[in-house]
């Protein structure tokens, strides 16, 4: 059975030779629309004895005399920006302004209620070493707590 390009849906290539897979170092004629029984060896096929090619005195002789290339090539002309299709440039999504604003807003008064809380947790802590009541550790420690929270809250907010 012999494979036809039309039998898949393809063109068929260009009248030719080509190399033929049943006899190695051989090219087969294609007359356009099947294989003919014209064959010839293949260009690679044929080796150049060494006796032919140059020596490397005659080699060098042709090249130094050998006229430089000079010819200058015409470049295309620059296309003008009009007919350059621009692209999109995508941008990063804005951030949310209100829940900036709200950590923002809670972080500053979180700082503040902290100063507070370091200023009246000293208090408290001179309070308990001078008369070790309760609510004066009570003091002491939710000035402590608010002032972490402010610290917490704080480093959220610069990481954004």
């Amino acid at each position: 059975m012999t494979l036809n390009p039309a039998d898949y849906g393809q063109a068929p290539p260009a009248e030719g030779w080509f190399p033929d897979p049943t006899s190695p170092g051989h090219e087969r004629r294609w007359d356009g629309t099947s294989w003919t029984n014209e064959t010839r060896e293949s260009a690679k096929s044929q080796l150049i004895e060494p006796s032919a090619l140059a020596s490397p005195d005659q080699l060098n002789a042709a090249i130094l005399s050998a006229e430089a290339y000079s010819e200058l090539v015409d470049l295309a002309p620059p296309t003008p920006p009009a007919s350059v299709p621009l692209l999109s440039v995508a941008t990063a999504p804005k951030r949310d302004r209100k829940t900036r604003r709200l950590v923002g807003g809670l972080s500053l008064l979180l700082v503040f209620a902290g100063v507070i809380a370091v200023i009246v947790g000293v208090y408290g802590l001179v309070g308990v070493l001078a008369l070790q009541t309760t609510a004066a550790i009570l003091l002491a420690v939710a000035g402590a707590v608010v002032f972490f929270a402010g610290i917490v809250v704080g480093a959220i907010r610069t990481r954004r």
